[in-house]
């Protein structure tokens, strides 16, 4: 079996989607926006890493506080009306049936070997989801390295039914909604960012199961035990 062609290396996505999870997934504290600020001004690629970062550059002294009570208002939940509602794939998603939307994830979890314990909130959070992703990416580079084959197509084909069946299903919209309301540059350009960055991986898998011919249509659910995507795939 061949891998398919892919436009960014999974290490880097994975680095990628770290970042976004770890963005989304609590305050930033002075220390790490001070690390973030040094990337940013290290950064001469441009682009959406350039984008994502700048807000970060105006070293104002106040800017952790801002920033911790923006995060609040925006993925808190406190109030409504306090900001969006918060940022989990079952409540953005219309679905009569609770708690239907949150085993369906914690379920793709399961399947591909991961183990989401350590993170405090649950398992259809943003973060979480982006984090899983990451996983997955970090196990196509693990793969990819050791020529393991049959282990990269499985965590490839996680990633792509998980961002297909899930992520690109609400986040776009709720990325829309964030977007406007956010009163910190940073959040808005999260939102930006993080929809582009699924949009571009969502088309580059969808492009490279087209190229590949023998492979489920994306977007189309596969029938079980016809890919190896079926199985878990090796978590490092």
């Amino acid at each position: 079996m061949t891998p398919h062609p892919d436009p960014l290396p999974a290490a880097m996505r994975s680095s990628v989607y770290g970042l976004l999870a770890g963005l989304w997934g609590r305050p930033l504290s002075a220390e790490t926006i001070a690390r973030l600020t040094r990337d940013a001004a290290r950064d001469e690629a441009g682009g959406l890493a350039a984008e994502l970062l700048a807000p970060l550059r105006d070293g104002a002294p106040d800017i952790a506080l801002r920033l911790g009570v923006e995060h609040t208002r925006l993925f808190g939940g406190l109030q409504e009306g306090y900001g969006p509602p918060p940022p989990y794939e079952s409540v953005w998603r219309d679905d009569p049936a609770v708690g239907t939307v949150a085993a369906a994830v914690a379920e793709a979890y399961r399947a591909a070997g991961y183990d989401e314990r350590g993170f405090a909130g649950p398992c259809d959070q943003l973060a979480e989801e982006l984090r899983f992703v990451a996983a997955l990416c970090a196990a196509e580079d693990a793969a990819a390295r050791d020529g393991a084959d049959e282990d990269l197509a499985a965590a490839r084909d996680h990633r792509r039914r998980f961002l297909d069946r899930h992520l690109m299903v609400w986040v776009p919209g709720y990325c829309h909604a964030l977007a406007a309301q956010a009163r910190e540059p940073l959040y808005a350009a999260l939102a930006r960012v993080t929809a582009q960055i699924l949009h571009e991986d969502s088309l580059g898998l969808a492009l490279s199961v087209e190229r590949a011919g023998d492979a489920p249509a994306f977007g189309r659910a596969p029938a079980a035990g016809t890919v190896p995507g079926d199985g878990p795939c090796r978590m490092q």
